[in-house]
């Protein structure tokens, strides 16, 4: 299985915005920390906010901020909410002889959710607990000090 790019931004999104809780932070700044373009970032930003993860604010002195600790951020919800349970194969699609006696769909979505289940155990808190992970997210903050 592989994440989209989009899910992966939003976590990338996500952390960061938790080892920086000391000021909103801009969509210029964390995708210039990323190297992707603001207006990704902005549809990446928008999405979080509209799945309440994080809060915005308008205006000169705007930016963004996490709605809620850390630890109330699932990450298996994060990812089942941004990149949802779409079958990994599409048997309806094409016509297939196998599909009347096929298990491999009942077998692959099994798997799938093994997987959410698997990251439904972690947080946010959990990813940013590390020593390296936090100094490695609040690098450009203390550059700028």
């Amino acid at each position: 299985m592989q994440l989209n790019r989009f899910t992966d931004y939003s976590i990338r999104v996500l952390l960061y915005a938790s080892v920086n809780r000391e000021q909103l932070l801009t969509m210029a700044s964390v995708a210039a920390f990323y190297h992707v373009s603001v207006e990704h970032m902005r549809k990446v930003v928008h999405n979080l906010a509209k799945l309440n993860y994080i809060k915005t604010y308008k205006g000169k002195n705007g930016g963004f901020e996490l709605a809620c600790e850390p630890s109330e951020i699932n990450l298996g919800s994060i990812i089942r909410e941004i990149e949802g349970l779409t079958p990994l194969i599409n048997c309806e699609k094409e016509e297939c002889r196998l599909n009347p006696q096929c298990t491999l769909k009942g077998i692959l979505r099994e798997a799938q959710l093994a997987f959410i289940q698997s990251l439904e155990q972690y947080t946010l808190a959990d990813l940013v607990t590390d020593k390296f992970m936090q100094k490695s997210l609040n690098i450009q903050l203390i550059q700028k000090s």
